[in-house]
């Protein structure tokens, strides 16, 4: 992997309330990513207007990343609309379950025969299906469960569950016709060796520059990066120390 690729890998978050903050972030780092993410902080605040000057002004992908998770017949409606806005990407939630999912691709894949919806898009939106938050845990799970776990074992088990429904809920999303998964770190090396090779892997929450490189090494293909960017004065520094890395990682992958 070059530089230029290794900065194709990575998306910055502009989670940001204001357009005027986002619109500078995105011009500082269009040279150093290779797309940026919208979600439901900046989408509320501004709207679809920001896809679009993204995309046609600043000049790079939007990953629109609003975890659509709803009726199957929703969420195939919002899927269509996705389409039409001309992003690269888009998530929804695979804890929606296999008719949700499956009602989205086929929703998405009919949209791209409307003339209007092809005139703005250049080709099929990707479909990720978001297996967990990255807020969640197995403690979560503990807490829903109307069994008490006040074992060390039992903890354990826990986890192993948590676990097992992430990896199915990736299974499932790959048997419903979608794209990747927007899974952690944790899990990019096990959804790898599970799902073909063309299942694209997007991990997010990169607080760390080395945690990039973790998680392209276990077979990531996109990380996402946003307080990384937000909370240094050199925002430029940081993606090239993440291109840095992200080369590096895959280097020693391929090894």
């Amino acid at each position: 992997m070059n530089l230029a690729q290794a900065r194709s890998c990575q998306i910055a978050a502009l989670d940001f309330i204001t357009s005027t903050v986002a619109e500078q972030m995105a011009t500082i780092l269009q040279p150093h990513v290779g797309m940026f993410k919208v979600g439901a902080m900046l989408f509320t605040a501004v709207g679809p207007a920001v896809i679009e000057y993204l995309r046609d002004t600043v000049g790079l992908p939007v990953f629109l990343d609003l975890k659509y998770h709803d009726t199957p017949e929703t969420v195939a409606g919002a899927s269509c609309a996705a389409a039409g806005l001309g992003v690269e990407m888009f998530t929804i939630h695979c804890a929606g379950g296999m008719p949700m999912m499956t009602a989205a691709r086929k929703a998405v894949d009919e949209a791209m025969e409307l003339p209007a919806i092809r005139a703005n898009s250049r080709s099929r939106p990707k479909i990720l299906g978001v297996t967990a938050l990255t807020s969640q845990e197995a403690l979560d799970l503990e807490r829903e469960s109307t069994i008490a776990v006040n074992e060390d074992a039992s903890s354990r088990a826990i986890q192993e569950l948590f676990d097992e429904i992430v990896m199915r809920r990736a299974l499932l999303a790959e048997e419903a016709g979608l794209d990747g998964v927007v899974t952690s770190a944790r899990y990019a090396a096990h959804v790898r060796k599970a799902c073909r090779p063309s299942f694209l892997i997007v991990t997010p929450g990169i607080h760390r520059v080395e945690t990039a490189g973790e998680a392209i090494r276990g077979g990531a293909d996109y990380v996402v990066i946003g307080r990384l960017f937000r909370q240094t004065r050199d925002p430029i520094g940081i993606a090239g120390q993440l291109t840095w890395e992200i080369a590096a990682a895959a280097e020693r992958k391929e090894a």
